[in-house]
């Protein structure tokens, strides 16, 4: 038996059931009985899909509705390609893709996390 939806399920008529899946290339959300609907009518092209999160709208631009592919460095954020080229707002500045700067904002979170609980620590000691 399907759970009622967690996540966002974009194509669920009337009832809506929990999502299993997202596809980053139709930028919607499905639950299992779509999910294969939606496998069946692309198998000649697959889509690129990954566990539902309940995610996917963080994930996606407002301006150009399309996946935050890029990094920028300068802005601190992640843009869309189309921010990247188009807008004038991140020209010129420093930009890599989003799975590049990913280790390295996975260290900068350890290091934060190690001085949370070094703070919580002392202060429950002061305590």
């Amino acid at each position: 038996m399907l759970e009622l939806e967690m996540f966002s399920v974009d194509v669920c008529t009337g009832r809506k059931y929990r999502a299993v899946k997202s596809c980053l290339v139709c930028l919607e959300s499905y639950c299992q009985t779509h999910f294969a609907h939606h496998e069946e009518f692309h198998s000649r092209k697959p889509h690129k899909v990954i566990d539902a999160t309940g995610g996917l709208q963080e994930m996606i631009c407002q301006k150009h509705e399309k996946l935050l592919e890029v990094f920028c460095r300068t802005d601190q954020k992640c843009i869309c390609v189309l921010c990247c080229v188009r807008w004038h707002e991140h020209k010129n500045h420093d930009t890599v893709s989003a799975a590049e700067q990913r280790p390295e904002k996975q260290q900068q979170l350890k290091k934060m996390r190690r001085r949370f609980r070094k703070r919580i620590q002392q202060r429950e000691k002061d305590l």
